[in-house]
């Protein structure tokens, strides 16, 4: 079987379209369907967990670092300086068809499948029991649900690891969150192979 390739796309289009333009052309293209894609980010002042992206139009346009992402594709959008950088990472073979004023950045000969459990630990709140982290002052909110009678079950982010020729890994992408058993066998994550 032939591995998966991974690209990275950089806009290169005349003109930054800004966020909801980018959105609105990757939805249509069914590379980030609304209600199949989710997104995080962070500013100075706030920081919000991977949770399902509902309402593409009420995501913050002017944070350090937003990403938007789905089985498909993953769009980071990074502040640098003054200036907006938009990276697209999926392993679309055809993806100049699919979407415009996108240029390659960079290609990766290999893609594997992983997954990242993104649980906290149980804590004993007033509203009852949640997961979350101390050192966050805040309760970890992933926008899934499995219901607060099932504190054992863990969020699981599947992850696409991009290795190079030589098999190192070079970046990732997040493909979809969902619930599952902490000891499900089918959550370890699977080693890149050895050259």
């Amino acid at each position: 079987m032939t591995p998966l390739q991974g690209y990275m796309l950089r806009w290169a289009g005349e003109e930054e379209p800004g966020l909801p333009a980018l959105l609105a052309a990757l939805q249509r293209a069914r590379w980030l369907p609304e209600g199949q894609s989710w997104w995080f980010g962070w500013c100075e002042q706030d920081i919000r967990l991977p949770q399902l992206l509902d309402d593409s139009a009420a995501l913050p346009v002017d944070w350090d670092e937003l990403r938007v992402f789905s089985s498909q594709a993953e769009l980071r959008r990074l502040r640098r300086g003054n200036r907006w950088l938009n990276l697209l990472l999926c392993e679309h073979e055809d993806w100049a068809r699919d979407v415009e004023g996108w240029a390659l950045a960079c290609s990766y000969p290999e893609v594997v499948g992983s997954h990242r459990i993104l649980w906290g630990k149980a804590l004993r709140l007033p509203g009852g029991e949640v997961r979350g982290e101390v050192r966050f002052p805040r309760r970890l909110a992933y926008g899934v649900s499995a219901g607060p009678d099932q504190p054992k079950l863990a969020v699981v982010a599947d992850v696409q690891h991009y290795l190079d020729g030589e098999a190192r890994l070079r970046t990732f992408r997040y493909g979809r969150l969902y619930y599952a058993a902490a000891g499900d066998a089918a959550l370890r994550p699977v080693a890149p192979r050895s050259v």
